[in-house]
């Protein structure tokens, strides 16, 4: 679907990695909120949900802002993604280090072979540059995210909703000129809440000019569309083209593709599957496209594959399709990378192959008949499906009903059981329960229940327990609110001491389905106090919910002048914590402002009592030219009578007389001279009419001449009059040419000596001091008004007394004929202030050409810097010097001789890198080989500061230089800083073979006490070497009191499988546990866990669930990162057939042990799950091509 017809969309989140709140849904969340809040974020949905088009919003709305937030999208598709490739090859901006703010917005983590590959490299990306800002937003389906159970650290996870009913018609509306009515929303809505989907219906719609009966043949109808575009200009050889035949071989590569678990074909595979003139129409066809510089074909969109697949599955007996999409024989359980297609395989099979399919379903996965046509369903049969589903998921494993993504709520509620959901809500067992059954009542529809769900939500949310704030949604997405309004507002009385950001929250939403808003302004009004007053009593809310793009349209609803007024006094108070740059809308700000003129309109004080509102004596921010009520009174008929408003109730003060200024027309000053002469005009202070005319003036001299004429005639008397526009012509002229004078005199020495000593003689001073010349210099700006224009004289004065107590005129004089002294007085006059105006001319270019040349031949290398023993340094002038001639060798382009470069190496970064001159001075050798024997030389012989060395290590590395790698290796060995920097250990050792790869790693080892030991054992796992090496170091290490390093050594256990790894990490979680902490230090982290699959130590598991999930820790964060090796420990020893059995009773075994432990029980059922859904992903091998082609051959043969 085309952008010009997107309508703004909605994020939903969960609570953490096992719970999902459905409840949230809907509160309106955007993505872009999302990011500024969480900054790395990864954005699930179902196929066709619109995550691309999403994104791609994101980044054109970063884009069009990038230059005020300073954070800068880069858009990458991860189709290009390959094993071998490394994060960096995928950015597309060479200079991307060098942005100050990015987000990296990655479109399809599902469209990549080996995703834990791609999620290993972007988590090593994220930490090698941890001291970048780096935001990433990353998108994957939500089935693909099941089934490999994927875990970024860092990045919470966010739910793309479909669209909405409004959504829906507002795309309908602009597409085809006609909106769905409820019934036919109803039948379509969880066809159409998906975006790609509308495009296929509109298409049958316009071809129809009816609706369709079913999905089915709005697919069939778009296929049929699209297929006979193919024309003999394409298909030149053929004179008709086959259309069924066609569609039989899109069927075959689908479902080819689809068994592979890939979404996409090779080309020799297509070959072989179609036979080379089958395959030359499949190339032309405009359903398929072949990926750039590979020799793959993919779907231009994943659900074409899908839906071929699908007609073909249709095709199979009901057991064929079974044995395709079972994940494996012994398991009836359907293959999560089929997901899709059997959605549309649900939909499009004819009726009687359907029926075996709902037993099979109905036996072994119920819940994927959620996915089917409601009407291909009993409602018995729906209803029983449900309630096995919502027993399983809500009462027996007490999870919150939301948990498995797959399914939409809206969708489920459609097969609710409504008695079965009272039936929980009343016994009341378990509060998830519970919960779940509010969330899932909130979404049903036409229940014939509507009176006894409407009492149960009222009686919880009068009740005052746990459940209120749920009934509340709950009771307001049933709209009950919207047709008994006496009980909204006694709901409404109810809560109005409440300070719950979330009850607030459904209160404003309530009113916000409400057509006229001012009947509950009082509710509203109370609402918008408790959450944005400033005072003791208001709860932070940290929890994006959408409320403030409620009250945009509620604001902009409101009919009654008094509580629109309200609305703007909370909006331009500092008592309130709400602005109007909060607001969602950019254009709230202008839809506001014509909202303040339509009721100035409407009523004659309206825009006074709005000033009023304005005019706070705290608020200054009203004064400025980018205020709204400026705005609105230069585009009110009433701006006359505005200002005589603010005259009389306010007066003239320092105050407003900047606001007045902008009243800037004749009648309104006539006015105030009228009201000066008769005395009837409040002054603060006299002066501030001399204010208000100069601010007249310098927006308009005409007014401002008119201003102060009037003013003289009544008699006031200015302390000086505005200067004639004569007098501003020749004093812009003379400031222009003091200007250029003021830095010319740089260039003359003779002048700048007399200048100097005109300083001395008209200020009878005979030793200069830095208090003395400033004082003269402030002087000089209070008298001459040269704001704005440093004065080049008093300025080289400052600079020569600037280091000693004193200085005659003839110590100056001496001092700033130096040519150094000025060439630095003007580099520094050219750096800093050249906004002054200033031209340097070409002759001047040429003068500093001149000396910096002079310099350049002259410098002296050894006086530069002292890198003294313990690394800080020693400035000599050389170190000024020497930045003066790079910055003009930039500006001006000098280019010194190759000798001036090639010594000045050795400081290529005593500046900061910033500057950039290690690459400069690169550039400037033209000879490479001159470059690297320098590089070479200072590195066997200089003393470099780090800066420098970091750089010439960096080079040296980069260039390969054999030579200096024993130089390399003894600065990584010895100084803590270098060993640490740019991640030169890993790529230094790419540069060796094997064997000295191994021999510099194990000296880097010697000392495990040291950081760059541990950097050396991570290049270790990194590279896969010398397990036996790092496990011995390891586990000597543990053995040391108070060691620092126990989560790097802990990692080596797991990394290199060692039967000791659960029990010693159990021991030191034991200690951590019983161990007071003073500081912040969280549990052990592992990062290399994929290697460890030992099942002897599996009841270790047991004792580190008891303390990591043990209810009595007040700070749940302590064992976060145990919680999550816990379950990835869980997944890895899942993954074989007696690991899975042995986990499974280790865990019903724990699981009968804490019956009685609502909260472990929860945890443990999370973890039976993970494991479960870990085994049948190992379990769900997919198809080689061959067996994939045998399969579909030999099905064919039958």
């Amino acid at each position: 679907m085309n952008n010009i017809y997107y309508e703004q969309r909605f994020i939903k989140n969960s609570k953490d990695a096992t719970e999902i709140q459905t409840i949230e849904s809907k509160n309106k969340t955007k993505l872009a909120d999302v990011l500024l809040k969480d900054g790395r974020i990864v954005l699930l949905g179902n196929p066709g949900i619109g995550k691309s088009t999403e994104l791609n919003m994101l980044f054109e709305n970063l884009w069009e802002n990038r230059e005020d937030s300073m954070n800068f999208p880069l858009i990458i598709n991860l189709k290009s993604f390959r094993p071998v490739s490394r994060f960096e090859d995928l950015i597309p901006l060479k200079e991307w280090k060098e942005l100050p703010k990015m987000t990296f917005i990655l479109d399809g983590l599902d469209e990549i072979a080996d995703i834990q590959d791609f999620v290993s490299e972007l988590e090593n990306f994220l930490n090698k540059n941890d001291d970048k800002i780096i935001n990433v937003v990353l998108s994957c389906r939500t089935n693909i995210y099941e089934k490999y159970l994927i875990n970024i650290s860092g990045f919470k996870y966010y739910f793309l909703d479909g669209l909405t009913d409004k959504q829906i018609n507002n795309i309908l509306e602009k597409r085809i000129f006609t909106k769905l009515g409820i019934e036919e929303l109803d039948k379509f809505r969880v066809y159409l809440e998906t975006p790609f989907n509308l495009e296929p219906f509109c298409e049958y719609y316009e071809s129809k000019k009816a609706f369709p009966e079913t999905q089915e043949e709005c697919w069939n109808l778009f296929i049929e569309n699209e297929l006979r575009k193919l024309s003999k200009d394409k298909l030149k050889k053929r004179e008709n083209v086959d259309i069924a035949h066609v569609k039989k071989c899109l069927e075959k590569v689908a479902l080819v593709s689809e068994s592979m678990h890939q979404n996409y074909i090779s080309d020799d595979h297509v070959y072989s599957l179609l036979g080379k003139d089958d395959k030359s129409i499949f190339e032309q066809i405009s359903l398929v496209e072949k990926l750039p510089k590979t020799d793959n074909f993919v779907f231009r969109h994943r659900n074409y594959q899908e839906f071929f697949s699908a007609k073909l599955l249709s095709e199979f007996t009901p057991d064929e399709i079974i044995s395709l999409i079972r994940i494996h024989p012994e398991e009836n359980i359907t293959k999560p990378s089929f997901f899709n297609t059997i959605t549309f395989l649900l939909n499009i099979i004819e009726p009687k192959k359907f029926i075996e399919l709902e037993k099979w379903f109905l036996a072994n996965e119920p819940e994927i008949l959620f996915l089917a046509e409601k009407d291909k369903l009993p409602v018995s049969t729906q209803k029983e499906i449900f309630k096995k589903y919502f027993q399983e998921i809500s009462v027996e494993k007490t999870f919150w009903f939301g948990k498995d993504r797959r399914f939409s709520i809206d969708k489920i509620a459609e097969f609710a059981d409504i008695d079965f959901l009272l039936g929980i809500v009343r016994e009341n067992n378990h509060f998830r329960s519970v919960i779940s059954a509010l969330d899932v009542l909130s979404f049903t529809k036409n229940t014939g229940k509507e009176l006894e769900i409407k009492q149960i939500f009222t009686d919880y949310i009068f009740a005052g327990d746990r459940y209120m704030e749920v009934a509340l949604r709950s009771f307001r997405g049933k709209g009950f609110h919207k047709f008994d309004k006496e009980l909204f507002l006694s709901i409404s009385e109810h809560f109005k001491n409440d300070f719950s950001p979330e009850i607030n929250h459904q209160l404003i939403a309530m009113i916000a389905d409400f057509e006229f808003v001012d009947e509950y302004f009082s509710v509203l009004k109370n609402c918008v106090d408790k959450l944005y007053e400033v005072r003791p009593e208001q709860i932070k809310d940290n929890t994006i919910r959408g409320t403030k793009w409620l009250l945009e349209k509620i604001f902009l609803k409101i009919e009654n002048a008094e509580n629109f007024l309200s609305v703007l006094d909370v909006i331009f108070n500092e008592k309130f914590d709400i602005k109007i740059s909060d607001f969602y809308d950019k254009k709230f700000r202008d839809k506001l402002i014509e909202r303040i003129l339509y009721f100035s309109e409407k009523e004659t004080d309206f825009l006074f009592r709005c000033i009023d509102a304005f005019l706070r004596h705290e608020d200054s921010f009203i004064y400025r030219r980018d205020s709204i009520i400026v705005d609105v009174i230069n585009r009110s008929s009433k701006d006359f009578r505005a200002f005589k408003y603010i005259i009389n109730k306010y007066g003239l003060s320092d105050k407003n007389y900047m606001f007045l200024s902008f009243f800037d027309n004749k009648q309104c000053i006539d006015y105030l001279v009228e009201k000066y002469e008769k005395k009837e005009i409040l002054i603060e202070k006299e002066t501030d009419l001399d204010f208000l005319r100069y601010k007249y003036f310098y927006s308009n001299h005409e007014l401002g001449y008119y201003y102060e004429e009037i003013f003289k005639e009544a008699g006031y008397k200015f302390p000086e009059d505005l200067p004639t526009e004569k007098e501003i012509m020749l004093e812009n002229k003379r400031k222009k040419e003091f200007v250029q004078s003021n830095f010319d005199i740089l260039f003359d020495r003779e002048e700048l000596a007399s200048e100097v000593s005109k300083v001395f003689e008209n200020n009878s001073i005979i030793d200069m001091t830095w208090k003395n010349i400033h004082e003269i210099e402030w002087e000089w700006y209070k008298n001459k008004n040269e704001h704005g224009v440093q004065h080049s004289v008093f300025r080289a004065i400052s600079a020569s007394v600037k280091n000693s107590e004193k200085k005659t005129k003839e110590d100056v004089i001496a001092h700033i004929s130096n040519d150094y002294f000025i060439i630095f007085q003007i580099k520094n006059k050219i750096k800093d202030r050249e906004n002054e105006g200033f031209t340097v001319k070409q002759d001047q270019i040429s003068y500093i050409k001149q000396f910096c040349k002079k310099f350049a031949e002259e410098f002296n290398f050894n006086r530069v810097i002292n890198v003294k023993s313990d690394g800080n340094l020693g400035i000599y002038n050389g170190y000024s010097i020497l930045k003066l001639l790079f910055y003009f060798d930039k500006k001006y382009d000098i280019q010194y001789s190759t000798d001036f470069y090639i010594q000045s190496l050795k400081y290529c970064n005593i500046f900061g890198s910033a500057e950039g001159n290690t690459d400069f001075i690169k550039s400037r050798i033209s000879n490479p080989d001159l470059f690297k024997n320098q590089l070479i030389e200072n590195l066997k012989k200089e003393v470099l500061d780090s800066g420098s060395l970091k750089d010439h290590i960096d080079q040296a590395i980069e260039l390969k230089l054999e030579e200096t790698y024993p130089i390399l290796e003894d600065n990584f060995l010895n100084d803590n800083y270098i060993y640490s920097q740019r991640d030169f250990l890993s790529r230094y050792t790419e540069l060796l073979n094997k064997d000295q790869e191994i021999t510099f790693l194990e000296k880097c080892c010697n000392n495990i006490d040291s950081y760059l030991c541990w950097k050396a054992v991570e290049v270790f796992i990194e590279k896969k070497l010398h397990s036996a090496f790092i496990l011995e170091i390891a586990k000597k290490y543990l053995e040391k009191e108070n060691p620092k390093f126990v989560s790097d050594a802990l990692n080596v256990l797991f990394y290199c499988n060692d039967e000791s790894a659960l029990p010693i990490y159990l021991e030191f979680l034991i200690d951590f546990k019983n161990t007071e902490r003073v500081d912040y230090r969280d549990d052990y982290r592992i990062k290399d866990f994929t290697n460890y699959k030992r099942l002897d130590s599996i009841l270790v598991l047991k004792d580190i669930f008891e303390i990591v999930y043990d209810e009595h820790v007040k700070d749940t964060f302590d064992f976060y990162n145990s919680q999550n090796l816990l379950k990835v420990l869980i997944n890895n020893l899942s993954e074989t057939e007696i690991g899975y059995k042995k986990v499974q009773e280790m865990l019903t075994n724990l699981k009968s042990e804490i019956m009685d432990n609502d909260s472990k029980f929860f945890y443990v059922n999370n973890l039976i799950e993970d494991s479960k859904l870990s085994y049948y992903a190992s379990i769900s091998r997919p198809f080689t091509f061959k067996e994939a082609k045998s399969f579909l051959e030999e099905i064919e043969s039958i």
